[in-house]
């Protein structure tokens, strides 16, 4: 253990690759504290919303903003979406638990509402450290926020979904596969088959990569 005096100052300059598997939790540790130091109008009537699941994955999923389940909860996807993306997750056989989640904005905005790009600005380089910590095979997008922010293009997540593309955050390359965000499939019930199609292609990947073993449910 050892402290360090400017964390912010030392991440910009630090090479997640060197982390020892067992230091990763004091890591997150401190990307999480330098979250909650984050100055955000939304934090006023909002819970810190950062992630759920293992940091010692190869799956990585990235949504919007926290709603008002989450918000009470302080756990991202708990609500009906939340239901509905552990029901994807759990079809292609793969254990929500060894993923991790996360959204491109740590507090929900009122009502609801997108986060604005002064609020998406805010949190974007702690989620671009929580990726580097990660450092996941494959990054999957819900949602055209997470998709616009990452893959910095403006498009319609619909012409894009199930389409893998890669995402550059500094020197690092990341493979990523954006699909509709949960809620939307809980409004436009008809594209729920659209959805199953991008988790299949989500599942060979993993297939294709042997990362199945570690993601895998286990069986009692």
């Amino acid at each position: 253990m050892f402290f360090i005096r400017n964390w912010r100052e030392y991440l910009k300059n630090f090479s997640y690759s060197k982390i020892f598997h067992n230091d990763k939790e004091i890591y997150f540790n401190n990307i999480c504290d330098s979250i909650n130091n984050l100055s955000c109008s939304l934090k006023t009537n909002a819970n810190t919303v950062i992630g759920r699941g293992s940091i010692n994955t190869s799956l990585l999923f990235i949504g919007e903003a926290p709603g008002e389940e989450e918000d009470k909860l302080g756990v991202p996807f708990v609500g009906a979406s939340g239901v509905l993306l552990k029901e994807m997750i759990n079809s292609i056989n793969i254990d929500i638990n060894k993923v991790y989640i996360t959204n491109i904005c740590f507090w929900r905005p009122p009502l609801n509402r997108p986060p604005t790009e002064e609020e998406i600005n805010i949190c974007l380089p702690m989620v671009k450290e929580i990726i580097k910590l990660i450092n996941p095979k494959l990054i999957v997008t819900l949602g055209s926020t997470a998709t616009k922010v990452l893959h910095n293009k403006i498009t319609n997540i619909s012409k894009v979904r199930g389409i893998f593309s890669k995402i550059s955050i500094k020197d690092n390359i990341y493979e990523s596969i954006p699909t509709f965000h949960p809620s939307y499939i809980l409004r436009i019930r008809s594209h729920k088959s659209l959805y199953m199609k991008d988790f299949l292609t989500i599942q060979q990947f993993i297939k294709d990569n042997n990362l199945y073993e570690e993601l895998i449910i286990s069986s009692k």
